[in-house]
Order: C-alpha cells, then sequence, then structure tokens
C-alpha cells in the first residue's frame, strides 16, 4: 500500500498535546452541514430565487427572466463554474464533506441506523447485508427506522416545494388550508420527492457519493496532484497499532492512510478526529491531518490545471 510520508501535522501543539482544532473539526462540520441546509431554506423564501413553473420564469429577487432568455445571464453561471473550478482544484471534495446536503442526510441515516440496529448496522458500499445486533432483532426497531426515515422524507421533501410554489402556497399545503394559488400538481410532485427522498434516505446513501454523483465525477476532472487531501505522517507508523479505528470512521468505507488523488474521499475528516481521539491517551496527535502535497519544483497548481 502507497503511504505518503507527510511531516508533523501543522495543527499539533509543539508540546506534543492532542491538537485542539481536531477536537472541534467534527462539531464546526455539523455547523457548516446544517447552516448550508437552512441556506436552501431560505434562498427561495426570502425571493433569492425561485423557479415559477406558471409563468416559465426564473424569479431572481425582484426580477424575472424568462425561460427563453437565459442566456442572458450566461456570464453570471461562467463565473460560478470558474469559481468552482478553482475551489475544487485547490480544495477538493470538501463541499460534499461539509456542505452536501446528501452527504449529510447519508451520516444520519447511518447513525440512526446503528442507533437502533446495532453498532455494525450498515448500507456498506460494498453492498454487504445490515448486520443487525442480536439484542435489537425485535420489530419494534425496525417500525421505529421506518417511522424516522419516512418522517425526515416528508420533511425534507417540502424544501424542493419552495422553489417551484411560493413560500405562502407552501404553507397552506402543510397546514392543509384551501389556497386557490395551489395547484393540484403539487400533491404529486410532493409524492415523488417524498418517494426518491425515502429510498435515498433507506437504501442508497453514499452509494450516491461514491459511484453515481455526476457531481463528483466532474469535480475529479479538475484535481490535481496538490489538491487538499487526507495525509498519513508514515515517519510515525510505528505508533499506527493497526486498530482500524480510522477505517471504521470513514463514511466511504477508504482507507484514510492511503487516499489515491482520485479516490472517493469526501474530505470529511471524521478519520483525523477518530485518530486523534485515539492518540489522545497517550497526549499525542494522530497520525492523520489534512494536508496540501507538494508538487514538482517550479510548478503551481494553476499551471497544473491548464496541464
Amino acid at each position: 500500500m502507497r503511504q505518503e510520508a507527510i511531516d508533523t501535522p501543522p495543527y499539533a501543539s509543539e508540546q506534543g498535546g492532542v491538537p485542539n482544532t481536531s477536537a472541534r473539526l467534527h462539531m464546526w462540520r455539523r455547523v457548516s452541514q446544517g447552516s448550508f441546509l437552512l441556506l436552501l431554506v431560505f434562498v427561495p423564501m426570502l425571493g433569492l430565487f425561485r423557479v415559477d413553473v406558471a409563468t416559465g420564469a426564473f424569479v431572481i429577487g425582484s426580477y424575472q427572466i424568462w425561460f427563453s432568455d437565459f442566456s442572458i445571464v450566461i456570464g453570471f453561471w461562467v463565473f460560478v463554474a470558474s469559481a468552482l473550478i478553482l475551489t475544487y482544484s485547490y480544495l477538493g471534495a470538501v463541499f460534499c464533506g461539509w456542505l452536501c446536503p446528501q452527504g449529510f442526510l447519508s451520516e444520519l441515516g447511518t447513525n440512526l441506523m446503528r442507533r437502533l440496529l446495532g453498532r455494525r448496522a450498515d448500507l456498506g458500499v460494498d453492498g454487504s447485508a445490515v448486520k443487525v445486533a442480536e439484542r435489537k432483532k425485535g420489530i419494534g426497531n425496525w417500525i421505529k427506522l421506518g417511522a424516522a426515515f419516512l418522517g425526515g422524507s416528508m420533511l425534507m421533501a417540502l424544501i424542493p416545494l419552495l422553489y417551484f410554489y411560493p413560500a405562502p402556497v407552501v404553507w397552506h399545503f402543510v397546514t392543509l388550508t384551501p389556497d386557490p394559488r395551489m395547484p393540484l400538481s403539487i400533491y404529486w410532485i410532493y409524492f415523488v420527492f417524498v418517494v426518491v427522498l425515502l429510498i435515498d434516505a433507506a437504501l442508497i446513501r453514499h452509494l450516491m457519493c461514491r459511484y453515481f454523483c455526476i457531481y463528483r465525477i466532474w469535480q475529479h476532472s479538475f484535481k490535481t496532484s496538490q489538491t487538499l487531501r487526507i495525509g498519513y505522517d508514515a515517519s510515525r507508523s510505528d505508533d499506527c497499532i493497526k486498530c482500524g479505528y480510522c477505517l471504521s470512521a470513514c463514511a466511504v468505507d477508504l482507507d484514510p492512510r492511503d487516499t489515491e488523488l482520485y479516490s472517493g474521499c469526501t474530505a470529511c475528516g471524521e478519520c483525523i478526529v477518530a485518530c486523534d481521539r485515539l492518540h489522545e491517551r497517550k497526549g499525542s496527535a494522530g497520525l492523520l491531518s489534512f494536508v496540501f502535497p507538494e508538487g514538482k519544483k517550479g510548478s503551481s497548481n494553476m499551471a497544473t490545471i491548464f496541464g
């Protein structure tokens, strides 16, 4: 297995203590994921962006851009695409691990399954069967799990509705209040969203992230040898007790000690937290950290992208 030697992690203290950055990493990642989810809710509610199907227009603030005239904002989309390319090339899959709602909901689904069915219960990316703990094989836990998945899907399905219908209409739909602006199609659209999200939460989850996400495939096109990724301190390999703690913390079943350039790593950093917690007992930092690998002498990340 290829292991890249990395100097002492930049976040470790000079005294060799456990880094505070890692201790807060998990908390800040949850904050960023929750904040981005709230942003998706407030964007249509505040009128910043919405699709008006009835009039055939995009609603941006107080302006309407007809579908046929969408080319007038092509410059904006070129700017956004360029910014995303630069982000990918430097920060890699940080969006996937820190902001993406798919990753956030996948993690919540996995944690819920482990809580109700046992620590080893998981929908692995290798297609293996779910291993249910003996003491949790009762039908009651399965009912709780199904109800949680269904309730969560029904709640999350309201978010895409906000992008197609005004917020007051969606509110009247939720409260079952009559509204002349509410089309019958809203029930069918909501049902489709609920079914898609339920299948995603119960059966797909991180399989989407690793194998099917078109966003990730496009993103890989702009990663370079200098893109942010997980680094393993091979010079301290004797401190690695082969416990597999970092492997069990990885949501996409990768070995964090050997993250290839085009691996399915989402840069969530949970393996870093797991390794640091294990080495905390010794008063030392873990062997994993976020790194920007150095390219060839004289080369730059931008030059690699153009190449």
